[in-house]
């Protein structure tokens, strides 16, 4: 059955030209989102026509717009119109709608410290700085006596100034040599050799950038490495226009900017689900037996065990993996039991669907059970039936167009969909926290008392004001939570440090464990000071530790600060999303009283103190204040 559904998607699909994808493109959903990237699949030297399209998509028509578009600006000593289409492309791919502005070639410094420049008027989120030592020198503004020295701190001057000027992520390229090395065989052996001069002066780039908040290092040379361009100074297009980057190494740049552009948006992924079947291994398990499907240190099964491991270190830094299967289960699991040369084992996987079910239902019955939304999965699976199929059927599901074991490690390595804008600790415990997950789930399903079970959880809860250490985290929670989230507002890492430093605001921190796991920092909370009354500006948490009553320990702790610190009441605002319906009623569960609702959302108060049972029994909370 699921084969013959499978084939009547990849039909639908190849029934959709660009003309539908534009009007789907201009449906709320993500349908239009994932017929695009499967046409750029199917149609890969059609790209350039399907932008000239989209360019016309009616967008004023989505009613989720503004939580999708994502302002860039570029700025460079040579051209980035080559860019346009491409970031059109990859962002679209995302789920991303980008609004552009391509500055003046040569014009950076003017367009920084002119207030009216068409930069600031773009109101850019992202601002793209593409600049090079050796077109500095030939003549473009700003680049201070000519030296090395001089060229990057007049660069760092422009970022510092952008970042005054407003508060958009800052991407900076690094610096690639040029072709020509005038001394030849002998240039790595001279310390002005333009590979020791260019080594320098990135290490130098890295380490000034570090301390500029909300600024990134495009790295050219690696994305040089994977377009496979001969060449980066010596091209056509540099000759013939004045573009700074190569046809090939245009896609790729623009990838990285909309995986910066998508985690701003809360739309980075969270979950790789994958088949096993020719996807982790050569060869049908079912078929072959353990010992005879395909990975080790040979070819095709070296290829394979490259793969696991990818899918590892994913896993390290805090993806969810999962597995979505057509085997019997008992077969599927020998290769992880008998055969040593695999990477991967049968506990880095929070949850699986093993079975002969069809493949679309099994995705949905993974999102239930971890409470991640569709749209948090990236799905991998050699076979273009069922990709088509899940396209069709799942269109919130980033299906990777990937058929043979090469192409799935490199959509695996560069395809930059699980990016986010900060690392932190709490990344290395996502694995062991869905592992413990599931032991939870087996203990709570024979437990006769859910609340017992509560209370033998050993649950506690931490809540105070947010440390500085701690902000990477917040401004990861605030970026990529959606379901338990009131009100959805994106905050960067620089936005959470002048809230913390201001005197009209207040950021508190969430940190759980229980007997199973530590959690680490899980929520966010930012509080508004208007008056005597207190506003709750943002109100998130991660939907690991939902359902065991933390919300309800968090907002006890909210009502307790605000309490002490001299507030009368506390006014919290619910804005929903296609993805937050489930908070709707959170301010009335805890007792707050309507002031004011619409379809744009609803607006509670509380008198305070708050009631003393708002906490659960079976949680220990502790509320720490300032000095503590």
């Amino acid at each position: 059955m699921a084969a013959a559904e499978g084939t009547t998607g990849r039909a639908a699909h190849a029934g959709q030209g660009p003309g539908g994808i534009v009007e789907d493109l201009a449906r709320e959903g993500w349908r239009g989102f994932a017929r695009l990237r499967r046409y750029l699949a199917d149609q890969p030297g059609e790209w350039r026509s399907l932008a000239r399209q989209v360019r016309s998509v009616a967008w004023e028509r989505r009613g989720d717009l503004e939580a999708r578009r994502v302002r860039f600006a570029f700025l460079g000593d040579s051209s980035t119109a080559n860019l346009q289409d491409p970031l059109l492309l990859e962002c679209l791919a995302r789920g991303v709608v980008p609004a552009q502005y391509h500055a003046p070639t040569a014009h950076v410094s003017r367009e920084i410290r002119d207030p009216a420049s068409g930069l600031w008027a773009h109101r850019p989120d992202v601002v793209v700085l593409a600049v090079s030592p050796a077109r500095r020198a030939e003549g473009a503004d700003g680049g201070g006596d000519g030296t090395p020295s001089a060229f990057l701190d007049s660069l760092v001057e422009d970022l510092r100034l952008l970042r005054a000027g407003g508060d958009p992520l800052l991407l900076v390229h690094n610096f690639l040599a040029p072709e020509f090395r005038p001394l030849g065989l002998h240039d790595w052996r001279e310390t002005e050799g333009l590979a020791e001069k260019y080594s320098r002066l990135n290490h130098a780039l890295a380490e000034r950038c570090r301390e500029i908040p909300g600024t990134h290092v495009v790295d050219l040379a690696h994305l040089g490495a994977l377009s496979g361009a001969r060449w980066w100074t010596l091209h056509k297009t540099w000759f013939l226009g004045g573009l700074g980057f190569p046809e090939e190494v245009a896609p790729l740049l623009c990838r990285e900017y909309a995986a910066f552009g998508a985690a701003l948006r809360g739309l980075a992924r969270k979950c790789l689900v994958v088949d096993l079947d020719d996807t982790l291994w050569g060869g049908v398990v079912g078929e072959a037996g353990a010992e005879g499907v395909e990975v080790g240190a040979d070819y095709p099964g070296n290829i394979f065990r490259e793969i696991q491991r990818v899918v590892g270190a994913l896993r390290e830094r805090g993806v969810v993996l999962a597995i979505n299967s057509s085997n019997n289960e008992e077969d599927a699991w020998r290769p992880f039991e008998r055969r040593p040369e695999m990477a991967l084992r049968r506990e880095d996987f929070a949850a699986w669907r093993i079975n002969w079910q069809d493949k679309a239902a099994n995705l949905r019955e993974l999102s239930a059970e971890l409470r991640l939304g569709l749209d948090a999965f990236v799905f991998l699976d050699n076979d273009p039936v069922v990709q088509g199929w899940i396209e069709e059927q799942l269109p919130e599901v980033h299906v990777l167009p990937a058929r043979d074991p090469l192409h799935m490690l490199h959509a695996l390595a560069s395809s930059r969909l699980f990016e986010g804008l900060e690392r932190t600790a709490e990344d290395g415990l996502r694995g062991r926290s869905y592992s413990a997950a599931n032991v939870r789930r087996r203990e709570e399903q024979t437990a006769a008392d859910r609340e017992a079970f509560l209370a033998e959880l050993d649950l506690s809860v931490t809540v105070g004001r947010a440390a500085a250490d701690q902000l990477p985290r917040l401004a990861q929670l605030s970026q990529r939570t959606n379901q338990f989230n009131l009100t959805t507002r994106r905050y960067t890492h620089p936005q959470l440090a002048e809230l913390c430093a201001a005197a009209d605001a207040v950021v508190l921190s969430c940190a759980c464990r229980d007997r199973f796991a530590d959690e680490g920092v899980t929520g966010v909370v930012i509080l508004r000071k208007p008056g005597a009354e207190w506003v709750v500006d943002t109100f998130a948490l991660s939907c690991r530790v939902l359902g065991w009553g933390v919300e309800r320990a968090l907002a006890a702790a909210v009502c307790r600060i605000a309490a002490e610190a001299g507030a009368v009441g506390l006014e919290g605002q619910y804005l929903p999303t296609a993805k937050n319906r489930q908070t709707e009623f959170f301010y009335r569960d805890l007792g707050f009283t309507p002031v004011a609702a619409s379809e744009a959302g609803s607006r509670w108060r509380l008198a305070l103190p708050a009631p003393a049972d708002l906490a659960p029994p079976w949680i220990r909370l502790r509320v720490e204040q300032d000095g503590e």
